[in-house]
């Protein structure tokens, strides 16, 4: 079975995405609370890995996304031979990675890994309509979901054969 570092749905996710692996992504600062007022449902200075509920999250964005992926026919020819275990757990360190998380990942990158699969415009953006399905399952604020998927955008490049 092949173990990709960082599946197709990643890479997908990259495509909504405007930034890469390590790439920081700008806080989103709250004002200051009214005096006397309490700070309690005020927008806190956090990262996007952290809004998106750290690597409790991070792990049931990459498990969600792994499933859809493995139900969907538009893309899951190409995890055939993957064991899908290993893909969602390098899939979460990607992830993580690129939202400012702990975990870094150490794969294979990105453009030797889809090199010789031929995956066009159309299988990327499946996967990245994936991803959105699983944020928005796991009800992620619109801004975050963009967010995540600015910071995937790039991998398009990367992955799609042109």
């Amino acid at each position: 079975m092949r173990a990709w570092p960082i599946p197709l749905c990643a890479l997908a996710v990259a495509v909504l995405v405007g930034g890469c692996h390590g790439a920081s992504q700008p806080k989103s600062v709250a004002a200051p609370p009214p005096a006397g007022s309490s700070p309690v449902g005020q927008a806190a200075d956090t990262s996007l890995y952290a809004r998106l509920g750290g690597e409790a999250g991070i792990q049931a964005i990459a498990s969600g996304l792994s499933a859809r992926i493995a139900a969907d026919a538009r893309v899951n020819p190409f995890f055939a031979d993957t064991d899908m275990e290993a893909f969602k757990s390098s899939l979460a360190k990607f992830i993580g990675q690129t939202c400012g998380g702990p975990a870094l990942y150490h794969g294979p990158d990105m453009k030797t890994v889809h090199a010789d699969l031929g995956i066009s415009d159309p299988q990327f953006d499946a996967v990245i309509e994936d991803l959105g399905a699983v944020l928005e399952q796991r009800q992620v604020a619109a801004a975050d979901r963009a967010g995540l998927i600015q910071r995937l955008a790039p991998l398009r490049d990367v992955i799609v054969k042109h």
